[in-house]
């Protein structure tokens, strides 16, 4: 590959990755909005299916957003060795590659086990009402 193709493929993995977060904070926020808002009788049985369903969608977007992060880094470690120091930009690009992988699962496990807590709490705050 050349600079050119490895310029365009580090623009695409970001914009995938910019993709896999909106689409993850999207959905925590509608289920945010759904845990909080809903008129739905919390039992046990609602409350595992949700986290069930929830831990299933955060962990396959994980891989995916950990997946673009590391081919992320792949490509502008490639293109740090072919860029001269002289062009700012490919050299600027070359040495951005985001949080990165490790940083980006840190976040969104401490987003994921947020949201698992606000289901436990709704739960037990629906159980202390029917009391």
């Amino acid at each position: 590959m050349n600079e050119s193709e490895y310029v365009s493929a580090i623009l695409t993995i970001r914009e995938q990755v910019g993709f896999l977060w909106n689409f993850y904070v999207t959905a925590c926020v509608f289920l945010i909005g759904w845990i909080f808002s809903s008129k739905v009788i919390w039992n046990e049985t609602k409350r595992k299916a949700v986290i069930g369903l929830f831990v299933a969608f955060a962990l396959m977007n994980l891989s995916a957003i950990y997946d673009e992060y590391s081919l992320l880094s792949a490509a502008t470690g490639q293109l740090a060795q072919m860029s001269s120091p002289q062009d700012r930009f490919l050299s600027t690009l070359a040495t951005d590659s985001g949080m990165g992988a490790f940083l980006a699962s840190v976040l969104h496990l401490g987003a994921d086990v947020f949201i698992i807590y606000l289901i436990n709490l709704r739960c037990r705050s629906e159980q202390s009402h029917s009391e």
